[in-house]
C-alpha cells in the first residue's frame, strides 16, 4: 500500500452499498491536491460494476480493466467508514495514472451580485469555466448559459449522496 502514507485513500477501490437492496456499486478514491484542492476532499470515480453479493477477494487486474460510469466528480469529506447501511469496504489499491488527475471541464458562475436559485440560474451572467484538468488552469469569458450548459458544476458534494445516487443510476452493469 503505497499510497497510505502520503494520502491514505489515493487510488483505493471501495464497495459501497446501494439503497433498495440494489446490491453494491464500486468507486475509487483520488488524492484532490495535485489538481489544485485540498484534504478533507477527494476525487471520485464512479465504476460501472454493480453486484447483487458483496466481494470477497480484491483481483487487482479485474479493477484495472474496469470501465468509469461518470467522470470524476469532486467530494468533501472523508469516504464514509463508520457502521451503518452506508458504510463503505475498502477492497484495495490501483495505480494512479495522469488521467485520474485530471478534474472534469465544468462551469463555476463567477458573479454572485444578486440573490439566486440554483434552480433558475442567471442565463446570461459571466461563467468562470475550469479547463485541462487543473483548478489553477481556467479561462472566464462572457458566455451565456447555452454555452456552457453542457457542463458540470464545480462544487464539492457530500460523500453521502454517492449512496442515493447509486442506488438510483440503474444502468449499471452486473458483472
Amino acid at each position: 500500500m503505497k499510497y497510505k502514507d502520503e494520502y491514505p485513500y489515493d487510488g483505493l477501490v471501495w464497495e459501497v452499498p446501494m439503497s433498495h437492496d440494489l446490491g453494491f456499486a464500486y468507486v475509487q478514491t483520488i488524492d484532490p491536491r495535485p489538481v489544485g484542492t485540498g484534504f478533507p476532499s477527494f476525487l471520485m470515480k464512479i465504476l460501472d460494476v454493480r453486484r447483487e453479493e458483496t466481494t470477497k477477494q480484491f483481483d487487482a487486474d479485474y479493477w484495472q480493466t474496469r470501465d468509469m460510469l461518470t467522470s470524476h466528480i469532486l467530494f468533501m469529506g472523508k469516504p464514509p467508514q463508520r457502521t451503518g447501511d452506508c458504510r463503505w469496504k475498502p477492497l484495495g489499491y490501483l495505480p494512479i495514472t495522469a488521467f485520474d488527475r485530471m478534474i472534469p471541464n465544468s462551469k463555476l458562475l463567477s458573479v454572485y451580485d444578486a440573490p439566486f436559485s440554483w434552480y433558475d440560474m442567471p442565463r446570461n451572467s459571466r461563467w468562470r469555466v475550469y479547463f485541462e484538468g487543473s483548478l489553477a488552469d481556467y479561462y472566464e469569458e462572457k458566455a451565456d448559459y447555452e454555452q456552457v450548459k453542457h457542463l458540470g458544476h464545480l462544487t464539492h458534494y457530500n460523500a453521502a449522496y454517492i449512496h442515493g445516487c447509486n442506488s438510483n443510476c440503474r444502468m449499471i452493469k452486473s458483472s
